[in-house]
């Protein structure tokens, strides 16, 4: 099996793989895709990494790293969060100068679904000093949290910001808008003075 395919023109020659041999994706994930050239491009030349649509077509390829170089080189692309499930996407390359196309890596990679995400309640949360506030996460087989707890909820009672990674049993994950609890302090507790018959509170 070869590691990537070869556009030519005249002389020059690029070639698309990826070194780690990544075949499945999560949406919003980053992978280092190699570039390899037989011959030094021109000055200025930018290489634009594409990656294709869920079927292998680059009718509207979507880019997902760039990276001024005349060289073989390494760009770390960023797929895009909203990327849906499928497995035939490929990727290629473009240079600008001279401009060329790259053929496709030669085999597909699977994207999985992310899960559909969610923290309640929708924050920000105020509470009182001794209460406390549940905070229930949503969508996912596992989850972990910034207190480090595992569990798909979790009380607290202390002020901060807390976050929830979220994970499908597809193996991809989400991460929700976190949530700022605050905690206020409970007011003085008033003194009662009774005089006779009349009680008179004696907070300032």
């Amino acid at each position: 099996q070869t590691d990537g395919f070869l556009a030519l023109l005249g002389e020059r020659s690029m070639a698309v793989s990826l070194p780690d041999g990544r075949v499945a994706l999560c949406p919003g994930d980053s992978l280092a895709v190699t570039i390899k050239v037989t011959s030094e491009y021109f000055r200025n030349n930018v290489f634009t990494v594409e990656l294709s649509d869920s079927l292998g077509r680059f009718t509207l390829p979507t880019v997902i790293g760039r990276i001024a170089d005349t060289t073989s080189c390494i760009v770390v692309g960023v797929t895009p969060a909203t990327l849906h499930s499928g497995s035939h996407y490929r990727i290629r390359v473009r240079s600008s100068i001279p401009a060329m196309i790259s053929l496709d890596n030669g085999s597909d990679l699977s994207v999985a679904m992310a899960p559909n995400a969610s923290l309640d309640p929708p924050g920000p949360v105020d509470i009182c000093e001794e209460d406390s506030v549940r905070l229930t996460a949503r969508g996912g087989a596992q989850y972990l949290w910034s207190t480090g707890d595992t569990s798909s909820s979790i009380v607290v009672h202390q002020d901060g910001i807390y976050s929830v990674y979220v994970m499908a049993g597809t193996g991809c994950g989400a991460r929700p808008a976190p949530i700022h609890v605050q905690v206020h302090p409970l007011p003085p507790v008033p003194g009662i003075r009774r005089t006779g018959q009349v009680l008179t509170s004696t907070s300032p």
